[in-house]
């Protein structure tokens, strides 16, 4: 007897489908070019009517407390008009 996985991301490992499929979801990814990232990435959004933006990013050091992610990932959190899910990770140690 074969058990059903309990969640989309179990089913979409096992059948190699993307989860955003399973949900719906179409991805488009874009390349853009700019003088200053945060502002492009900004505006492209804007043009094309995007209902979010997925950015990635590194966390600074806990030393520096007034900016956690940088100012390309901090323009964008105050500037996009649609939701924005920073993907983070710890800054690798050297």
């Amino acid at each position: 007897m074969n058990a059903a996985p309990a969640t989309g991301l179990i089913n979409a490992r096992r059948l190699r489908t993307p989860p955003a499929e399973l949900y719906g979801v179409t991805i488009v990814e874009r390349l853009a070019r700019g003088r200053q990232a945060g502002p492009t990435i900004v505006v492209e959004a804007s043009r094309r009517g995007s209902q979010i933006i997925v950015i990635g990013a590194t966390r600074k050091s806990e030393r520096m407390r007034r900016e956690i992610f940088g100012g390309t990932v901090d323009y964008v959190l105050k500037h996009a008009t649609c939701r924005v899910i920073v993907v983070s990770a710890s800054a690798p140690s050297v």
